[in-house]
């Protein structure tokens, strides 16, 4: 497998975000458009997703 294709796959991943309890989130994009955080106020993490167009 060549260098250039590793690198290729991964700016497109597939992932499964699994939070808290019977809630999950499939992910298949590029991961410059998810931001991953953390609220003091509520004492939380969040995740902010980025996109162009909702279908």
């Amino acid at each position: 497998m060549s260098d250039y294709a590793v690198k290729d796959e991964k700016k497109y991943f597939r992932h499964v975000l699994k939070l808290d309890k019977n809630f999950h989130v499939y992910i298949h994009g590029q991961r410059k458009y998810i931001e991953k955080g953390y609220d003091t106020a509520r004492d939380m993490n969040y995740y902010k997703l980025y996109f162009r167009d909702e279908e």
